[in-house]
């Protein structure tokens, strides 16, 4: 079977997993969805997408959904959708939300990278030694805000599930502030430092990290 992405036919059943295309950072330079046309897409940003804002079920079989409002939203989900080469996209209900879903065997081939790739999702406990420039990148888009006063600017990641990761994130960029065990938040010249360093991996929220620069 030929792989989609890559026109190989040496990787069984097409799986994403298994396309060497994923061994290397690629950027979707042609993508028209707005300020996604320069975002880096990997493995380790969709799982930290998917840990900030997925859901996985497993009865009565495996399924995998993220859903978005963001005015961009149907273009990150088409977007990753395409990288992956499976899944649909649904919406929007109520003129704003879109859903995208995997389920059965589809899902397996996201569910694996989760394991891979991820922190929080489709493991026993947070596994906080796979956080990655790219995993906080991708973790940003799926639950992170930017903001730009006239005094200062201000980065901030969310978490409820598993404060250990934003306290994981606060050791591995040695800078920042938990709140509540429910918030990591920097500001000043960290927040900048953060959006240079992380805007290419923040997908349909690049635009917010430059906005601060």
């Amino acid at each position: 079977m030929e792989c989609k992405r890559c026109g190989g036919t040496d990787h069984p059943n097409a799986r994403w997993l298994a396309c060497p295309e994923n061994l290397i950072t690629k950027k979707i330079a042609s993508w028209d969805g707005n300020c996604l046309a320069d975002c880096v897409i990997t493995d380790a940003v969709i799982a930290g997408f998917m840990d900030a804002d997925g859901t996985i079920g497993f009865y009565p079989r495996l399924q995998i959904s993220m859903s978005q409002a963001h005015h961009f939203g149907k273009d990150l989900l088409d977007l990753i959708s395409t990288y992956i080469n499976s899944g649909s996209v649904t919406g929007p209900i109520k003129n704003e939300l879109y859903t995208l879903r995997w389920y059965g065997a589809n899902a397996n081939d996201i569910y694996e990278v989760m394991v891979a790739n991820g922190v929080i999702k489709g493991t026993v406990g947070p596994r906080l030694y796979n956080i990655t420039d790219e995993w906080i990148g991708g973790f940003f888009a799926g639950d992170g805000s930017a903001r730009k006063t006239k005094s200062c600017c201000y980065v901030s990641l969310g978490q409820e599930s598993s404060p250990s990761v934003l306290y994981a994130i606060k050791d591995y960029l040695g800078y920042g502030t938990v709140y509540g065990d429910r918030e990591w938040t920097c500001c000043g010249a960290n927040a900048r430092a953060f959006a240079l360093r992380f805007k290419d991996f923040a997908l349909h929220k690049r635009s917010d990290l430059i906005n601060l620069l």
